[in-house]
C-alpha cells in the first residue's frame, strides 16, 4: 500500500513539475521545446521536468534564422567507383592517417582544444562564404546536453546542403590559419541510394559516407561534414537524406537557428527533438547515464562515475 501511495505521489509531483515548467516558459521562443511536446517522444521511464529544463536553452537571437529552400539540396548525381577516399588511422578511426604522428585520443583536453579551434575557423569561413552548416549527430546531442562536446566523443559532426558542398569544393585543399585542411571527398556528387525508392530502409556503402572533412594537420583530429540531398522520387514525407542512412523533412532542418556550441557561434537545425529522436531514439534526449558518465545537474556537465545504468 505504501509503495502505491509513494508511486502516486511521485507521478503527481512529476505532472506538477511539467505544468510549472511549461507555464514559466514561452514555447514560441524555442521551437525545440514545442516540437518535443507535439512529437510525443517523451517516455514515462525518464525524468520529464529535467528534459524540459534542458530544452529551454536560449539561442543567440531567436529572430536570426537561415531559411533553406529545397533547391539548396538539389544535385545532379553522378555515379563514381566506390573507392574509399578518406583513410583513418588503423589504431583509431577518428584520426586521419596522413597527419597522425602521436595518438592523442586519450588526451581529452587537447581534443577539445583542437575541435574548438577547428570549428571556430570553419564556422567563420563558412559564414564568410555563405555556406550553411549546422550541428548534427553526436555533436547535436552535445549541444542539447549543455552546448558542449560529449566527454566520450572524439570528433565533431556537421551537415550542409548540396549547394554548400559545391561552394566548399572550390576551396578544396585550402588551409585555414595554415593548419586546418578543407578536404572535400570527390564522391560527394554520387548520391545513389542502394535500395529501391519504395522501401523505407537500406544502407549506403560504408566507403564514402563522409562528404568532406576539416582536418587538423598537426594532430590528425577532424570534423566530419555530410551533405543532405533531395530525393525527388521519394515516397517518404522525408525528402532529404544523407549517406549515413538518415532521412529528414525540410521542416526538420529549416530554418536554421543561430546558437552557441563550445562558445562558438554556429547553427542548429529547426527541430532538434525530432531529429535526435529519429536518429538515436528518445533515450539520447532523456537518459542521464551513458558509458560510465552521469549528468551532474548542479554544474550541468557529464561526470565520470563508472556507473553504466
Amino acid at each position: 500500500m505504501k509503495l502505491k501511495v509513494k508511486g502516486a505521489l511521485k507521478c503527481l509531483f512529476v505532472l506538477a513539475c511539467i505544468l510549472l515548467t511549461c507555464a514559466c516558459y514561452d514555447c514560441d521562443k524555442d521551437s525545440t521545446l514545442k516540437d518535443m511536446q507535439e512529437s510525443g517522444v517523451f517516455s514515462m521511464s525518464f525524468d520529464y521536468p529535467f528534459a524540459l529544463q534542458h530544452l529551454q536553452q536560449k539561442d543567440v537571437n531567436p529572430a536570426i534564422k537561415w531559411h533553406l529552400p529545397l533547391s539548396e539540396f538539389e544535385i545532379e548525381s553522378r555515379n563514381m567507383p566506390d573507392d574509399k577516399y578518406f583513410h583513418e588511422h588503423p589504431i583509431h578511426n577518428h584520426l586521419d592517417a596522413r597527419f597522425t604522428k602521436v595518438i592523442h585520443v586519450e588526451n581529452q583536453t587537447l581534443l577539445v582544444e583542437v575541435m574548438h579551434l577547428a570549428l571556430d575557423q570553419f564556422a567563420q569561413f563558412s559564414q564568410q562564404q555563405q555556406i550553411p552548416i549546422w550541428l548534427a549527430h553526436g555533436t547535436l546531442i552535445g549541444w542539447y546536453w549543455g552546448q558542449k562536446m560529449l566527454p566520450w566523443d572524439s570528433d565533431m559532426d556537421l551537415q550542409t546542403t548540396m549547394r554548400g558542398l559545391d561552394k566548399l569544393s572550390k576551396f578544396n585543399q585550402t588551409l585555414l590559419q595554415n593548419r586546418f585542411l578543407i578536404d572535400v571527398n570527390p564522391h560527394y556528387i554520387d548520391r545513389r541510394l542502394l535500395h529501391p525508392p519504395q522501401t523505407l530502409g537500406g544502407l549506403w556503402t560504408s566507403n564514402n559516407r563522409i562528404d568532406a572533412r576539416i582536418v587538423d594537420t598537426q594532430t590528425g583530429f577532424f570534423v566530419d561534414l555530410t551533405g543532405l540531398s533531395l530525393d525527388k522520387d521519394s515516397v517518404r514525407s522525408a525528402k532529404l537524406f544523407c549517406k549515413g542512412d538518415h532521412f529528414y523533412s525540410l521542416h526538420n532542418i529549416s530554418p536554421l537557428y543561430k546558437t552557441s556550441y563550445e562558445g562558438i557561434l554556429t547553427y542548429r537545425p529547426n527541430q532538434v527533438a525530432q531529429v535526435l529522436a529519429s536518429e538515436y531514439s528518445e533515450t539520447a534526449l532523456l537518459k542521464t547515464r551513458f558509458k560510465g558518465y552521469s549528468w551532474d545537474r548542479r554544474d550541468l556537465s557529464w561526470k565520470y562515475t563508472g556507473r553504466k545504468r
